[in-house]
């Protein structure tokens, strides 16, 4: 249930002034140098004018990035925290599975037929009905055999 917090705006109070504040200054810039410049007649004369407008475009548009970097920023850490309960549930499950695994690799029965490549699970399709011998932990690190891709064993 989201709380009244999770449903504001990504953005705080502050925020909000410096953004406005940035605005200001650079529309203040650029309705000045537009000013200054509207009464020159020669274009030397209207340089530095133009210079002092562009920049207060330039301070506008850096006001809108940095709006826009805040907002995201924002957005990722309220992401973070809806979804560190689930990525903990997923590495509680994970654990209790490899746990789990462990526990039958340890009691698991595996067979291999003369010649073959492949060693299987006693309960394999591949291997069911076929009366193959056990393998042994020794037997296997000596064999070059790899497990099979139906049953996966000591997976």
């Amino acid at each position: 249930m989201p709380t009244a917090r999770s449903v504001q705006s990504p953005w705080t109070a502050e925020d909000l002034l410096r953004w406005a504040g940035l605005w200001v200054v650079g529309l203040v810039l650029l309705g000045v140098g537009w000013y200054q410049a509207s009464g020159k007649g020669s274009f030397g004369a209207q340089v530095a004018p133009t210079d002092l407008a562009v920049a207060g475009a330039i301070v506008v548009c850096v006001a809108n990035v940095v709006w826009i970097l805040n907002g995201r920023r924002a957005v990722g850490r309220r992401m973070h925290a809806l979804l560190a309960p689930i990525e903990q549930l997923t590495d509680l499950h994970l654990s209790a599975r490899a746990t789990a695994a462990g526990e039958s690799n340890q009691n698991e029965v595996l067979v291999a037929g003369p010649g073959t490549r492949h060693y299987h699970r006693a309960s394999c399709q591949l291997a069911a009905g076929r009366n193959w011998p056990a393998l042994s932990g020794v037997d296997l690190a000596a064999s070059d055999r790899t497990a099979c891709g139906v049953c996966r064993p000591l997976a």
